[in-house]
């Protein structure tokens, strides 16, 4: 399951006492965070600042990087990988298009999985698990500053028990030299 935080609440530096003028001010970095609840695994942890757009491509991304990771703990602990995917996301154009249903294919395709089931909840649903988690965060920055996103990760750690990593995902720029 997987989904994004409320995004009002995602500025760095956060300071949990700061006057409203301040808070409202656009000299912060706006922080966008999104979770992973991996059944059985924990939780993952996403950042992205607001250069990233939060599209197909950025869940795309950190899916298979967060599959790729999972793979590696199979692996050295000897378990079985399991055959069926089952991806639940909830009923936004950014998990509902061609890239999304391309990536489920592509892993079944190359034989990374038999099955990917691929589910939307229902309009006006409750995240139930991943809401819970997000609440969490939101309760403990109304008592804590995080003034880096190094501080960030740890109130995410503090607050949410079960997360296995917080990684963040960076825009990259190349240039082509001639």
């Amino acid at each position: 399951m997987f989904d994004a935080m409320d995004q009002k609440k995602c500025s760095i530096p956060h300071f949990a006492n700061a006057p409203k003028s301040w808070v409202d001010s656009s000299d912060k970095v706006q922080m966008q965070f999104g979770a992973f609840l991996i059944h059985g695994h924990g939780a993952r942890c996403i950042a992205w600042d607001d250069r990233l757009k939060k599209d197909a491509n950025l869940w795309a991304t950190a899916l298979l990087e967060i599959l790729k990771d999972l793979r590696k703990e199979y692996e050295a602990k000897g378990k079985q990988w399991p055959h069926t995917l089952y991806l639940q996301c909830d009923n936004a154009a950014d998990n509902k298009n061609l890239v999304m249903y391309t990536v489920c294919q592509i892993l079944r395709d190359k034989g990374i999985f038999k099955k990917v089931k691929l589910s939307f909840l229902p309009v006006g649903h409750t995240h139930e698990d991943v809401d819970a988690c997000f609440g969490s965060l939101s309760r403990k920055l109304q008592h804590a500053d995080a003034p880096t996103l190094a501080h960030m990760e740890k109130l995410w750690k503090e607050a949410w028990k079960g997360l296995e990593w917080f990684k963040y995902v960076e825009v990259s720029f190349f240039f082509l030299l001639k």
